[in-house]
């Protein structure tokens, strides 16, 4: 997350994104509403959630 000109926080997605950790192209992203996490999903049929503050992987949910 950065900070906009008006010290509000954004969150800013990123080639570079963690969520690169999948084996297959990714398909879908979602954002907690309080900005948090963010879960991507992924044709190697992945769901993982991250940490948006540190990119930290949070959980991996197989299967999907």
């Amino acid at each position: 997350m950065e900070e906009d000109e008006k010290g509000v926080e954004e969150i800013v997605w990123s080639p570079e994104c963690p969520a690169s950790g999948h084996t297959g192209r990714i398909c879908s992203v979602a954002f907690s509403p309080d900005g948090n996490h963010f879960v991507s999903g992924s044709i190697d049929k992945l769901a993982k959630i991250w940490d948006t503050k540190t990119g930290a992987e949070v959980r991996i949910i197989v299967g999907l």
